[in-house]
């Protein structure tokens, strides 16, 4: 009996959280499961740690965001965009993600930013985003043989810092 038990355990196991990883029939992959091949400095996966708050990405909706990435610019200290850069040699065609700005960054004029996705240097997709903006699940198409997928965030204005951007739940779909 115990037997079965650890069985049936150790199935449900694989399948509710081995499984998931990896994506279903291999179509597809969490972009925070995946190597980074560059990044800018203030770059985080699936948790934020900055000066003395910890904790997971939450947009100003209290939803939070268990896996996916967050960054943003330092166009306050001059050091420009925040990015992350994937090799992704052509094996994808779609990329899914729900943006959002951090809760924790909304008070104040923090002006606007711009989410841009480019495809080998080539602009694929560009939206911007105030804090009085809901989050917005995106399904953007990647141009066949792209090598490298580059996610970038870019403040606009504002007085008081930048935005947190959110890529939350972000996967690339084969």
């Amino acid at each position: 009996m115990r037997k079965r038990i650890v069985l049936v355990f150790s199935v449900l196991l694989f399948f509710g959280f081995i499984l998931p990883v990896f994506g279903q029939d291999g179509d597809f992959s969490y972009l925070d499961h995946m190597l980074v091949y560059r990044t800018g400095k203030n770059f985080f996966i699936n948790r934020m740690v900055h000066n003395q708050y910890t904790g997971p990405f939450t947009d100003k909706n209290d939803k939070i965001y268990s896996y996916g990435i967050e960054m943003w610019s330092d166009s306050g200290s001059g050091s420009g965009a925040g990015f992350a850069e994937y090799m992704i040699n052509g094996a994808y065609s779609r990329f899914e993600a729900t943006l959002a700005l951090e809760k924790a960054w909304l008070a104040g004029d923090m002006g606007t930013t711009r989410f841009i996705i480019y495809a080998d240097e080539n602009e694929i997709y560009n939206v911007r985003f105030t804090s009085s903006s809901e989050p917005q699940s995106i399904s953007v198409i990647i141009p066949a043989n792209t090598q490298l997928l580059r996610l970038e965030v870019e403040q606009i204005g504002g007085s008081r810092g930048t935005h947190g951007a959110i890529w939350g739940h972000a996967i690339l779909r084969k």
